[in-house]
Order: C-alpha cells, then sequence, then structure tokens
C-alpha cells in the first residue's frame, strides 16, 4: 500500500542543504515506523532562514 504524505521542509539554518532535509524527513518517518520504500519525497525545498538562529 503507498503511503500519500504531504510535508513541507523548512531548514534552521544556513549550512542545511535540501538533501540535509530530505533525510531528516525520512529519518521522521522511521520514526513513526512508516515504511520508506513506499514514500517518495518527490520536492524538497529549503527556505531561507532570514537570519534566526
Amino acid at each position: 500500500m503507498r503511503e500519500n504524505l504531504i510535508f513541507t521542509g523548512i531548514a534552521g539554518n544556513d549550512e542545511e542543504t535540501e538533501e540535509d532535509i530530505r533525510q531528516a524527513l525520512l529519518d521522521h518517518f522511521n520514526d513513526l515506523d512508516l515504511d520508506r520504500d513506499n514514500i517518495e519525497i518527490l520536492y524538497c525545498h529549503r527556505i531561507p532562514s532570514f537570519g534566526m538562529k
């Protein structure tokens, strides 16, 4: 069965890449016991932190 989920990822600092966000989301899916093989992240965009640290 395919999971239908929509997530948005926002980086907390300027050193995080879009791949870091993608990996963090996949790690979160693991924490939720979701089957990573049935999850595909179609789009992941890093939003600038606007100076927040």
